[in-house]
């Protein structure tokens, strides 16, 4: 087992046998076998032990087991407790989830206090078929067929080229100690009841399942490193970023296997069955239709896809004072009162407004736009209501959303920000004072 283990951290390049490493410990027998085999090569390790408090005198006791090894063997422990039930219902995820997260949040305040070079976490050839049906029976994408990579980052999992009967071997001839999790043993739990109940019954369709399973878990993983590349070919020639929004054009959308649209899509948490509705709602050619992630929203637009974080809805009305000369919340603006009689030039830049003092009274007014707004574009006389303005620059939903004016107190629109002033508010040869103002794209 030394050997083996030896050479597969060397194979893999998880760590230095120099390296200090952190060893993920929970008192059960794959970590006590783990901590012993990384002991016995002469690691300089630590261990970490995470009481989740939801054994009751289980858990405590499982601390206490791994306090005494490692005062026996003279190892640095470092010991965390958590409320995890309360943070699973705070957070909304299963017992499962939080304890994930609450451990690896520990596990990277550990690596930047003490300097470890790595977390050695216990799973084994076992834990990947476990993890690959899973995310099967969850839906999954090719990458969630590749099971478990022996590195990611800094946690390594040296044990991966082990089946769980020859550690359950190793233990036994080695005489190592170790804790018995009762909960391992309750098919209440998906992982559980794949280990108990389903596996085995795989095996005795064929006793080699466990190595079939990660031959093509191998195969995939092959597969999945081109794949990548193609997906980043594919990010480079066909998705834009503009102002926090991912931009995909139809054309290139279309024309993309589903493979590809949905290793894209799913990062944004989008689904199979919604990524084929977004596909029929492309074809259709019907611009507007929404389509909703838990964190995105894509816009389906007339030649592109637009993806952006779902906004929360604002209604608030700013008001601005003369002496203020700048706004940080909820946009970036400044300005400054100029004297038209010296030298200087005026700027058509859409981003930079420059009007005529004398027809404003501070304060103004910033708000978001309303379908009733119309004003008078610069250079016409005539009245346009602001949503045929925006059909005529083809501006999308997304992006009329993140629109803001700037208006009077009697609700004029003076300048449709990063866009256009109004006729009412031009300079003219009239004009002596000039209110100059600026919009910051941060």
């Amino acid at each position: 087992m030394l050997h083996r283990l030896s050479d597969y951290i060397t194979e893999h390049t998880l760590f230095n046998f120099s390296d200090s490493v952190l060893v993920a410990v929970s008192g059960g027998i794959d970590s006590m076998c783990l901590l012993h085999s990384l002991r016995k090569l002469n690691i300089n390790i630590g261990v970490a032990h995470c009481n989740f408090h939801l054994r009751g005198h289980e858990s405590d006791a499982d601390e206490a087991f791994v306090r005494h090894y490692c005062q026996q063997f003279q190892i640095p422990l470092y010991v965390k407790s958590y409320d995890t039930d309360t943070y699973s219902k705070q957070q909304r995820i299963s017992v499962q989830e939080a304890a994930r997260e609450l451990r690896y949040s520990w596990f990277d305040e550990l690596m930047n206090t003490h300097n470890y070079r790595a977390v050695a976490v216990a799973h084994n050839k076992d834990d990947v078929v476990e993890t690959i049906l899973l995310n099967l029976a969850r839906g999954t994408g090719l990458k969630g067929l590749t099971g478990i990579k022996p590195k990611l980052n800094y946690v390594v999992r040296p044990f991966l080229f082990a089946s769980r009967h020859e550690i359950v071997e190793y233990v036994s001839n080695e005489q190592i100690p170790f804790r018995e999790d009762s909960s391992n043993a309750e098919t209440k739990y998906a992982r559980n009841k794949l280990r108990h109940e389903i596996i085995p019954k795989f095996r005795e369709i064929n006793p080699k399942f466990t190595e079939n399973v990660l031959n093509a878990s191998e195969i995939l993983n092959d597969i999945d490193i081109h794949l990548e590349k193609d997906m980043e070919l594919f990010r480079s020639a066909y998705v834009s970023k503009q102002h926090q929004m991912t931009i995909i054009d139809h054309r290139n959308f279309m024309q993309a296997p589903f493979w590809m649209k949905y290793t894209f899509l799913k990062d944004y948490g989008f689904h199979a069955n919604q990524i084929n509705n977004i596909t029929r709602s492309v074809m259709q050619e019907k611009p507007g239709n929404l389509f909703l992630s838990d964190e995105y929203e894509l816009l389906v637009d007339r030649q592109q896809c637009v993806i952006r974080k779902i906004q929360p809805k604002e209604h608030a009305v700013i008001h601005l004072h003369e002496n203020q000369y700048v706004l940080n919340h909820p946009i970036h603006l400044s300005w400054e009162i100029l004297d038209r009689n010296k030298n200087f030039s005026v700027s058509s830049a859409p981003h930079i407004a420059m009007v005529d003092y004398n027809t404003i009274t501070f304060p103004l007014k910033i708000r978001k736009w309303k379908k009733k707004d119309s004003f008078h574009p610069l250079g016409m006389h005539n009245s346009k209501k602001l949503s045929d303005f925006f059909i005529d620059r083809k501006i999308s939903r997304f992006e009329k959303e993140n629109i803001w004016l700037l208006t009077n107190q009697q609700d004029q629109i003076i300048w449709i920000i990063n866009y256009r002033i109004d006729d009412r508010f031009k300079i003219t040869s009239r004009t002596n004072q000039v209110l100059k103002m600026e919009y910051h794209n941060r």
